[in-house]
């Protein structure tokens, strides 16, 4: 009932483990040039991506330090396009240290050669995240991206379900350098 102007208003208006969902629009831009722009902080928000294709609410990284830094427990993104524009390489996407995330049917895309990620997603301490129906397009040409997905730190019971990646990685699409259990 009452709009937002950005995804990070909405979070902040909501409730911790209220069961509150927030809806983007159809076509909904933003940009992000640093890690305190957008940060899903509040435990159990749902964030829903409405619309389909290019209609998607579109997030797009223009600076290295550009990041999306989920810590809350049980966070839930559905259905965005995450892109890299500009001439600089992001660093990390999307950060995931909260418990029981789920990303779903979520595209990261890089821009060209000179905007890239160089890791799409990091998951630390990041107990039962689910990644489900994700779709990397990382570019053949450029040198920056390391993985599309990268477990570091020893989470317990990390799933990974149903990807589409392509491109070139200096390490891995999906990259495991943690002590993952279960």
């Amino acid at each position: 009932n009452k709009p937002k102007a950005t995804i990070d208003s909405a979070i902040n208006a909501a409730t911790a483990n209220n069961g509150d969902i927030i809806l983007v629009a159809p076509g909904h831009a933003e940009s992000l040039a640093n890690a305190t722009s957008l940060v899903p902080d509040v435990a159990g928000v749902k964030i829903f991506g409405l619309g389909r294709g290019a209609d998607r609410p579109t997030i797009t990284f223009t600076h290295a330090n550009g990041n999306i830094p989920i810590s809350g427990a049980s966070v839930e993104f559905h259905n965005f396009l995450f892109t890299v524009s500009g001439t600089t390489d992001c660093v990390a996407g999307i950060t995931v240290s909260g418990a029981d995330v789920l990303l779903n049917n979520i595209e990261l895309r890089e821009g060209s050669a000179t905007a890239q990620f160089v890791d799409g997603i990091v998951g630390t301490t990041c107990d039962r995240m689910e990644i489900t129906n994700f779709k990397g397009r990382f570019l053949v040409a450029g040198d920056a991206t390391q993985a599309a997905i990268s477990i570091t730190g020893t989470p317990d019971e990390v799933k990974l379900i149903n990807h589409w990646i392509v491109g070139e990685f200096v390490s891995a699409g999906i990259d495991i350098t943690g002590v993952a259990t279960e």
